[in-house]
């Protein structure tokens, strides 16, 4: 009964994990699939392969669901997607080249630090660590997988939300394949040759530890502390404090129409320029702030609003349906059609501010 229920339990888990961001989806997917496979190969008992089957189609299928969600069709219509095989190739070649772009003198220099102090702690364990070749080529496939769906669907991989993704996994994939080397080399090491093997590594973590610390004080001036200390007695942080409090208090006075600001003049290097923008709404109708739903493929090149509730908006009594537009995506159970082309229709001018992230509808004159 408690089985039972730690197996629901965690198939709802593997269902959520699933349906999450793709890549970290894929990745669980795959790998959930090898473990299955390996029970079912070391002959673990049989309630324990289903539960590993079961978990694995579970993630599957909140895969499956993600990917069939009717958004994406909206998000992916004016984007250039790779072929399947292509994609994979494609993934294999910048997983490489990033693994090559990422390895500098301090990643080596950890390497070096924490090798003799991984087969120090692996000694004795019992477990013997077989087929390190194979286990590194597994792990570089799953590295790999990351960049599948990006370039699958958006043909390219350089989707900086996922930066810090790659890098994650990037190091999980080098010290993680560091551990495991080292314990296969444990495993090999003579005896009689312990007391010396020791003495060796505890010199080449000395190394690697004086290495870290030099690399990382060469690269000081590049750490976030560094540049945050600079930003703390920096001008431009006096200069963005002063724009806001004046931003600030414009957008609390209710006696004037909501303010509409463009970027701010100077900030603090730490700073994301992207979150530095004010703005109270994205869409202004006549000058009029409006609650206008609408759904942006990507980089903003074309704005999709749903018909029914546009038409509704606007007052028009035109017979309009999806035929009339040149594109239409079913969102919610109804037609979201192109923004611009509806305005056209109904008598409105559209334009897209980028400096104050607004789209402007205008009465034709």
């Amino acid at each position: 009964m408690l089985f039972g229920l730690r197996l629901v339990l965690a198939c709802a888990g593997c269902f959520f994990v699933g349906g999450g961001n793709y890549s970290t989806a894929l990745v669980f997917v795959l790998v959930s699939a090898v473990f299955t496979v390996l029970a079912l190969l070391r002959r673990v008992p049989r309630h324990i392969a289903a539960a590993n089957l079961l978990m694995t189609l579970s993630a599957a299928a909140g895969l499956v669901v993600s990917m069939a969600a009717p958004g994406n069709a909206v998000r992916q219509a004016r984007l250039e997607q790779l072929p399947p095989f292509t994609a994979i190739f494609r993934s294999f070649q910048q997983a490489g080249q990033d693994i090559a772009a990422m390895t500098d003198e301090t990643v080596l220099a950890g390497l070096l630090l924490t090798i003799p102090l991984f087969l120090l702690s692996v000694r004795g364990s019992g477990y013997r660590f077989r087929l390190p070749l194979l286990v590194l080529g597994g792990s570089f496939c799953a590295f790999a997988a990351l960049y599948t769906p990006p370039l699958y669907a958006m043909g390219v991989s350089a989707v900086p939300r996922m930066e810090n993704l790659f890098w994650l996994a990037y190091v999980f994939l080098v010290f993680g394949n560091g551990f495991y080397l080292a314990g296969w080399l444990s495993c090999r090491l003579s005896a009689e040759h312990s007391e010396k093997g020791r003495r060796v590594l505890g010199t080449l973590a000395g190394v690697g530890g004086a290495a870290l610390l030099v690399a990382l004080c060469c690269r000081l001036e590049e750490g976030n502390a560094y540049l945050a200390y600079q930003d703390l007695h920096s001008p431009e942080l006096s200069a963005y404090l002063q724009e806001r409090e004046s931003r600030l208090a414009l957008s609390e006075d209710h006696t004037t129409p909501p303010p509409r600001f463009a970027a701010i003049s100077d900030y603090p290097v730490c700073f994301p320029v992207n979150q530095l923008l004010t703005w109270t709404s994205d869409v202004l109708v006549d000058g009029v702030p409006a609650d206008l739903p609408c759904y942006y493929t990507c980089g903003g090149e074309v704005t999709y609003v749903g018909l029914e509730r546009a038409l509704s908006f606007f007052h028009s009594g035109k017979p309009l349906d999806s035929s009339n537009f040149s594109a239409t995506f079913r969102i919610g159970g109804e037609f979201c059609v192109p923004l611009r082309e509806l305005c056209n229709w109904l008598g409105y001018t559209v334009t897209y501010d980028v400096t104050i992230d607004t789209i402007s509808i205008v009465t034709t004159a």
